[in-house]
């Protein structure tokens, strides 16, 4: 807390969870410049938070956990996450809904492939 408190000028909100700890340490940390509140954590659960992360590691090697796979710019590194994103909701058919979220959605009706995003880059980067 007494870096993210470094960090951040002026007055500041901070939403957390009930842990026991955290009203403390946000007071020690930001002392009178924090608008304090709490989440009500009924039915609120952090698994699907981690299954989303662990998913982004699986399918972005740059993700993963000790690795070199790194971005060389921030461009690229937000290119790849696009892509990753368009591929996992438009083209990749989820064993859990039987197609494919954006299908799920009700956005489209069409089962996309790599090709269609080929065609969209193409698009996108025409000169």
């Amino acid at each position: 807390m007494p870096d993210l408190a470094s960090r951040l000028k002026g007055r500041v909100e901070r939403t957390t969870d009930v842990y026991a700890a955290y009203p403390q340490a946000v007071e020690e940390a930001f002392s009178a410049r924090v608008d304090y509140g709490t989440t009500d954590m009924d039915g609120i659960s952090n698994g699907f938070v981690d299954r989303r992360n662990l998913t982004m590691r699986t399918h972005l090697k740059r993700y993963a956990r000790r690795t070199n796979a790194h971005p060389k710019t921030l461009e690229s590194h937000m290119a790849a996450v696009d892509l990753r994103f368009l591929f996992y909701n438009w083209c990749r058919i989820h064993e859990t809904i039987r197609c494919t979220p954006g299908k799920e959605a009700g956005l489209t009706d069409t089962l996309h492939d790599v090709e269609w995003i080929a065609d969209l880059a193409d698009s996108q980067y025409a000169t």
